[in-house]
């Protein structure tokens, strides 16, 4: 049994339920395996036969890599003492009172004031430190992006660079060639950084994912899988918070 509607496409393959997404800009047909589900991505106009029968015949590999999914990292308590990650290293929470913005002491502490207010402290807190990683990591991503640039593209401006609270990507690049990137990228270290910044800016040569994309990737960062394997591995550990 499926649905065929654009915005809640689904396709059931015995007991597994696959979502899928279609996309104007895509020329392949992926499976996106996570703890959250599997989601089949595909081109707009790809016939609903032809991804239910490729699903098929990936049913087993589904099934595996469901079975050997790491394990999912526990929601982070966002009390005194907490470890907190910033390009990789450990830091921890030291919570304050007052209107201060968030800063790391000597001490390799991230101290966030919070006031009295209308929200619960948890809340305030919790906002004022999103608020202040999403700010760090503009910051880095922005110079990385202008180095990488200057390698890559030589002469092209930089472009639009936005960071966003992605739930499944780590960046993307839209065909204005604006690049937005997932700011928790800064919990993890800098050659982590580099990889999904190079990852995104051959997106403003190639478009896609084809073998032509990852040649220049490889160009840049030729040792890049060990990269995306960590990702893959421990990019759930910074959902955490």
């Amino acid at each position: 049994m499926a649905t065929n509607s654009l915005e809640n496409e689904t396709i059931e393959l015995n007991d597994l339920v696959v979502q899928v997404i279609r996309s104007a800009r895509r020329k392949r047909l992926s499976i996106e395996v996570c703890h959250s589900g599997v989601i089949a991505r595909a081109p707009a106009r790809m016939r609903h036969a032809t991804i239910r029968q490729f699903l098929d015949a990936k049913s087993n590999w589904i099934r595996n890599s469901l079975a050997h999914l790491p394990e999912q990292a526990a929601p982070l308590q966002l009390i005194d003492d907490c470890p907190l990650l910033v390009l990789g290293e450990t830091y921890r929470l030291v919570i304050i009172k007052g209107r201060k913005a968030v800063f790391i002491n000597a001490d390799e502490q991230i101290v966030v004031p919070i006031s009295i207010s209308h929200l619960a402290p948890e809340i305030t807190l919790k906002t004022k430190l999103t608020k202040w990683y999403k700010k760090v990591a503009l910051q880095h991503l922005e110079l990385r992006v202008k180095n990488s640039m200057v390698s890559m593209l030589p002469g092209v401006s930089i472009p639009t660079i936005k960071v966003r609270d992605y739930k499944r990507r780590w960046g993307s690049c839209d065909h204005k060639g604006e690049l937005s990137f997932n700011w928790r990228i800064v919990m993890a270290p800098p050659a982590i950084m580099d990889y999904v910044v190079i990852h995104e800016i051959a997106h403003l040569k190639e478009f896609n994912h084809s073998k032509r994309f990852w040649k220049i990737v490889e160009q840049q960062m030729p040792d890049w899988k060990i990269h995306q394997t960590w990702l893959s591995e421990n990019g759930s550990h910074l959902y955490r918070f």
